[in-house]
């Protein structure tokens, strides 16, 4: 009974109120409706306004306006669903300083199956201990510590005479790579914003998914990224349409053996300054034989192919990855036989490695030369940035200013995001997200049941904080 009352008054008043969370008075808080609220009650607000790739304009509005209440410079760069996207800035662009931008996006993708959901995925469900619901996580969770930052930055400094600006940029179709976005962003107000340097989205605490033998926390910042090539194959065979018969060559047959090759074939094993720096640092925490072999990956590169393909969250990093998302035939009837058949592919490049040498790889591996390949979106090389850039080394002083025996390395990221195409500008950019999150909380993302500590967030917010102040200040 409780809980209905609870999303009664959630539906009138549009806000869900904390079921078991109570905060101090002495965490900060800004202003939403005119009611000062809490960095887990405005992430819960913000999880409300559902907001799924190309259709961000309902939550971008509402996160645009809390900017605003909150006395930010606001600059609209697109307001309509799939190329939604707005700055807002601690001052006005106008006045031309270096611009720090703290990058985010504002689609999610859809919520899967909502019936596994323990919570409902939009209902932005406050436990004594987490904030529940599609994008409380990604990216929506990290954007509201990257306000909550920015807005305590402006409310504890004069920031009349500063030296640098600090930008909150929300974009969308982030999770589709649709023309919205931060390409458009770029393409037309690259000039406004000035950027010095960009801070995105990127791994959180690495200990666990690496498998430190050590208590002592381990974060990554992304220098640079893998980036996708999305593939459409499709493969024709006219034949007899029903089922009763069957031919010696039909589509889904034929398209299911080449898959069979491809999902068969094992992809190279290939060093990156990036990635070997991983595995010399996993070494660190390591002893014996175990340490030796870490700490010259090169001698070893073997044993260590053979044992990292066993982990693909740490393989992922050494190769090429093809992942079969979706098989697609277009007929509904189980007694007629398709003519076409068609594929995706979600292949994730090493950064420097040629895109025309994955596909006729794949091309050679599926053994048809009757399977089209198509690319549906790519993105191209980008250049690493730099661990010798001044904002690297405040990213690096803001953790180990916040967390104690830590260590921090620089890291490639698996997955591509948009940080990406500001590198391609030529511009300094480093992707971290600097929280502690086990890895169940990990497995959440993109799956049923996303959700994220409220400790974590109040020290992602601290920890973008600490680094505002040593950038600025320092």
């Amino acid at each position: 009974m409780r809980l209905k009352l609870i999303f009664l008054l959630s539906f009138l008043t549009g806000y869900s109120p904390i079921v078991e969370a109570n905060f101090a008075d002495s965490v900060f808080r800004i202003s939403v409706n005119s009611k000062m609220l809490s960095a887990p009650e405005v992430l819960s607000l913000y999880i409300q306004h559902k907001s799924l790739s190309s259709h961000e304009q309902y939550a971008g509005d509402w996160l645009k306006s809390v900017c605003h209440e909150n006395g930010l410079h606001i600059y609209e760069y697109g307001n309509e669903d799939a190329n939604y996207n707005f700055a807002a800035s601690l001052l006005p662009l106008e006045n031309n300083l270096p611009n720090i931008i703290l990058l985010n996006h504002i689609d999610v993708v859809d919520e899967g199956d909502s019936s596994s959901w323990i919570h409902p995925p939009f209902s932005g469900y406050i436990s004594e201990s987490e904030v529940w619901g599609r994008g409380a996580f990604d990216n929506k969770g990290a954007a509201i510590m990257q306000l909550f930052s920015l807005l305590e930055y402006k409310s504890k400094y004069d920031t009349i005479a500063s030296k640098y600006n600090v930008t909150f940029l929300a974009v969308s179709c982030e999770e589709t790579m649709c023309e919205g976005g931060v390409e458009y962003v770029l393409n037309k107000y690259l000039h406004d914003l000035n950027p010095a340097v960009v801070i995105g989205e990127g791994a959180t605490e690495l200990s666990d998914l690496i498998e430190a033998e050590t208590d002592d926390p381990i974060f990554g910042i992304s220098i640079v990224q893998k980036r996708p090539l999305w593939l459409h194959l499709e493969l024709s065979i006219p034949t007899l349409g029903h089922g009763s018969v069957t031919p010696l060559e039909y589509a889904c047959k034929e398209m299911t053996i080449a898959l069979s090759n491809l999902a068969k074939k094992k992809t190279r094993f290939i060093y990156t300054k990036e990635n070997i720096k991983i595995l010399k640092t996993i070494g660190n925490e390591k002893s014996g034989i175990s340490k030796f072999v870490l700490k010259h990956p090169r001698c070893f590169k073997f044993i260590l192919s053979k044992k990292l393909r066993n982990k693909p969250e740490i393989f992922s990093l050494f190769t090429n990855t093809i992942t079969i998302t979706s098989i697609n035939s277009n007929f509904r009837a189980i007694n007629q036989i398709p003519n076409k058949v068609s594929v995706t592919l979600d292949c994730r490049l090493l950064p420097e490695y040629p895109q025309k040498k994955t596909i006729k790889f794949i091309q050679k591996v599926l053994k048809n030369d009757e399977i089209s390949i198509d690319i549906v979106a790519t993105k191209g090389p980008t250049m690493a940035s730099s661990i010798e850039n001044l904002f690297y080394s405040h990213l690096e002083s803001a953790i180990f200013e916040s967390y104690e025996n830590v260590t921090v390395i620089p890291i490639m990221l698996p997955n591509y995001n948009d940080v990406g195409p500001f590198r391609s500008k030529g511009i300094q950019g480093f992707s971290i997200i600097p929280i502690e999150l086990d890895i169940e909380y990990l497995k959440s993302i993109h799956s049923e049941n996303e959700r994220i500590p409220i400790e974590a967030l109040f020290m992602g917010a601290k920890v973008y904080l600490k680094f505002l102040e040593i950038s600025i200040n320092k």
